[in-house]
């Protein structure tokens, strides 16, 4: 028996089941200690009991494994998992379900404001296009231009520009304002008892009006061009006598602001024109600055010449004048009681220098010269001859030698136009001129 039980003893000391821990134990060992350290030392504990007590049951009696033990374990675990997981979805479903019906809410609320802003734009719209076209009718009617506050200085961009007659006058002098001098069309009034032109200058963006007296009512304009005939200010005093009639049906009202007031008007004197514009049991109170001016054509251009009966840069000429027309033309200074004859040359010499030009370009494309190429060559000889006259200084007659070779060409030319008494000719056209001046402060145009 003795033998038995010692024969039988390294035999149970060599049962691996209860001496050694197989592999399965020790991965399953290392599995669990990164999960949960807490289960790993219990485990182990378990471990050493189970393999001392398998020592001494025998070699049938092997402790699980630690993997084998584990199942039950994890899939308490799993089921703990399954049920967070569910719980998790249940919550992002609701919680997805919750921002799909802010969404839709939000979206609805969107909409329904839109619905209400689409009346509130279109009515925003329609007051708009309203107002813009009472704008426009204001501008049409002579009131697009804000009149200027009491005491502000008045300037090209703020100044009111009105003219009283609407012929070819008038027409070249807005041309050369809006073109030169920097005026907007806004800024000018027309007015023309018979409508003429009014088309015209409503195309250009001016206003107009068929009443004279509008220019210095409610159009209130600073600077007033007088550009009519003679014969109608001696109309005025045909009707009225001694104290003549207004010239604008009514006289001017007394503005809270200076009035400059330049006249065309050919062969009538500034204080007679002054008496059909202020009322005479009130001539002191108005604030009149008034001038005769001649201008020719070429105004339209920024090329005109003139003549005023002050000094442009003096002191007796208004800052406004001088800034609307330096632009426009160079000035001479003509004194009123030659201003007629000025007129003759200024007004009418173009005309002359035209029909000149003409003809001398005439006589080269009759020799075969191109046309057009005979002109601008025509028109640069005047205008050399002219600056050379300008800087020179001298007698039209002594340049006029200097070009003349004897028996050239020039000489020749020259000869003729003596024998056919050019000269005189042109001479007489300026006297011609002079004296229709007059007659037509006398009598009006026959058509």
């Amino acid at each position: 028996m003795s033998e038995k039980s010692i024969s039988n003893k390294p035999d149970d000391e060599n049962d691996p089941s209860s001496t050694q821990v197989s592999p399965q134990s020790e991965m399953g060992e290392k599995s669990l200690a990164q999960k949960s350290e807490k289960s790993s030392t219990d485990q182990k504990k378990d471990d050493e009991e189970g393999g001392g007590g398998g020592g001494g049951g025998g070699g049938g009696n092997a402790s699980p494994s630690l993997e084998q033990q584990q199942p039950p374990e994890n899939n308490e675990q799993s089921t703990t998992a399954t049920n967070d997981d569910k719980h998790q979805a249940s919550t992002l479903e609701s919680e997805s379900q919750k921002d799909i019906n802010d969404d839709i809410g939000a979206d609805e609320k969107s909409d329904a404001e839109e619905k209400e802003t689409v009346p509130q734009k279109k009515d925003e719209k329609q007051k708009s296009s309203k107002k813009s076209a009472k704008s426009s009718v204001k501008e049409s009617s002579g009131k697009g231009m804000t009149k200027r506050r009491k005491g502000e200085k008045l300037t090209k961009q703020n100044c009111r520009i009105g003219f009283v007659g609407a012929g070819k006058m008038t027409e070249m002098i807005i041309k050369g304002l809006l073109e030169y001098a920097g005026i907007t069309a806004k800024q000018i009034f027309v007015a023309s008892k018979s409508g003429k032109n009014h088309d015209h200058y409503k195309q250009l963006g001016c206003s107009v009006t068929k009443r004279s007296y509008d220019i210095f009512g409610k159009m209130d304009c600073d600077v007033v061009f007088l550009a009519i005939h003679g014969y109608v200010i001696r109309q005025c005093y045909q009707h009225g006598g001694i104290r003549p009639l207004a010239l604008t049906t009514n006289f001017i009202p007394n503005q809270r602001h200076p009035i400059y007031i330049l006249s065309l008007v050919g062969g009538i004197p500034i204080n007679d024109i002054k008496k059909t514009l202020l009322n005479p049991d009130h001539p002191d109170k108005y604030q009149i600055e008034m001038h005769r001016i001649i201008l020719n054509h070429s105004v339209g251009y920024g090329q005109g010449i003139g003549s005023l009966d002050v000094d442009l840069d003096s002191k007796n000429c208004a800052q406004i004048i001088r800034e609307l027309l330096t632009p426009l033309a160079r000035f001479e200074h003509t004194p009123e009681n030659q201003m007629d004859i000025a007129c003759a040359l200024v007004g009418c010499g173009s005309a002359f220098c035209y029909y000149f030009l003409s003809a001398i370009s005439d006589g080269a494309f009759k020799k075969g010269l191109n046309k057009a190429k005979a002109i601008k060559i025509a028109a640069d000889a005047l205008r050399s001859a002219s600056v050379s006259l300008l800087v020179s200084g001298k007698n039209p007659s002594d340049l006029r030698d200097t070009y003349a070779s004897p028996s050239g060409p020039a000489i020749y030319g020259i000869y003729v136009l003596d024998k056919d008494d050019f000269p005189s000719g042109i001479s007489s056209a300026v006297d011609s001129a002079y004296k229709r001046i007059k007659e037509l402060a006398d009598k009006p145009v026959t058509s």
